[in-house]
């Protein structure tokens, strides 16, 4: 859900923009769990654009006290909420340790050494204690800051220097002192974390809901906000790189293009089997000259190198995806904005005026 409020929070104008703001500073210096947060961002987003188009002011819903309107807003999360979202991140966390620990298992020597401590702790140690220093910190502090009014910049700060000393710190011990932790028990500890999570939270959800799973909700999906995006905008960026292609060709002297001559362009651009080439050809280059660089300059054993390239090639071919899927949408939608131009015989300026889109 969160994805939804940041992709529709720039259709905000002004004074509900800065208001809009204001209120997500609010959630992130006091540590508004992010379900919850998403939950009452998107809410407050519809409340927002509603009234920002029926031209009436933001203060009809945040009133002219924000801290008042935040506190009031935000006050149905408590402590308990904290500490259930605490939990959620002990369980993303035990999952990144299992990952780590079953690779160990596969292609180590059966026990996470210190040095293996020392590369984890960043993300897992030290993330975990930071979480936990800032959760602390914000429960003792808190009070004290509000009522000297600390800027909630100033106050998020605060908490990245907070999580950013954890980190350090931990990775200092972890180089420091001998740690050797049997692969067997970094694999069982957060396994069995992440088993008895599942069926708490199965249990509570079934309770509620009747349903091991929260139902999932009608929302915008990611690539369907990247799409609307896409359509909404693209004409605008057109016309922009159009009239400054011009302008600089106009200053070299040179005979600025025509509009069919720039459609053109952009229609070698737009080409998704063109892209998908590039893309494929930019992520097989990338990769083979990284795995090229270890077995050259580290040599490191056939089978430790197998397992890295077998890694490296499965996560570069998930980013690749990722890109093709996102140009995909970007071509089909370019697609579509295309056709409807040449079928009601529109300009490149005349669509934009229009507020031109794909549909």
């Amino acid at each position: 859900m969160k994805a939804d409020y940041i992709l529709l929070q720039d259709r905000l104008k002004g004074e509900y923009k800065d208001a809009f703001q204001k209120v997500q500073m609010y959630s992130t210096s006091n540590l508004i769990g992010e379900d919850t947060e998403s939950e009452l961002m998107m809410e407050l987003l519809d409340h927002m654009l509603m009234a920002q188009e029926e031209g009436k002011p933001v203060s009809t819903i945040v009133g002219d006290d924000i801290e008042g309107f935040c506190e009031i807003f935000f006050s149905e999360y408590k402590l308990g909420n904290r500490f259930v979202d605490f939990l959620k991140t002990l369980y993303r966390m035990a999952w990144i340790m299992l990952v780590f620990a079953i690779l160990d298992l596969v292609i180590g020597d059966g026990a996470l050494s210190s040095s293996d401590i020392g590369a984890i702790g960043a993300i897992v140690l030290g993330g975990l204690s930071g979480s936990l220093s800032i959760l602390i910190i914000y429960l003792l502090i808190r009070p004290l800051v509000k009522k000297r009014k600390v800027n909630a910049t100033a106050l998020n700060a605060i908490y990245i220097v907070l999580l950013l000393a954890s980190v350090i710190i931990t990775c200092v011990f972890a180089n420091r002192y001998s740690i050797n932790v049997p692969a067997w028990v970094a694999v069982t500890i957060p396994a069995v974390y992440i088993v008895v999570y599942f069926i708490v939270n199965a249990i509570t959800n079934y309770k509620k809901y009747r349903s091991i799973r929260k139902p999932k909700e009608a929302k915008l999906s990611f690539f369907g906000g990247v799409k609307e995006s896409v359509s909404r905008e693209l004409p605008e960026e057109w016309l922009k790189q159009w009239t400054k292609k011009n302008e600089r060709r106009r200053r070299k002297g040179q005979t600025p293009l025509s509009e069919e001559e720039f459609m053109e362009k952009l229609d070698k651009q737009y080409d998704y089997r063109r892209s998908q080439i590039m893309n494929v050809l930019v992520f097989s280059i990338c990769t083979f000259g990284l795995l090229l660089m270890e077995l050259v300059f580290a040599a490191p054993p056939m089978k430790e190198f197998a397992w890295h390239a077998a890694i490296l090639i499965l996560c570069e071919s998930g980013v690749c995806a990722f890109y093709s899927s996102s140009g995909k949408n970007a071509c089909a939608t370019y697609a579509k904005m295309r056709a409807r131009m040449k079928a009601e015989n529109l300009t490149l300026a005349e669509y934009v005026a229009k507020g031109g889109t794909a549909e």
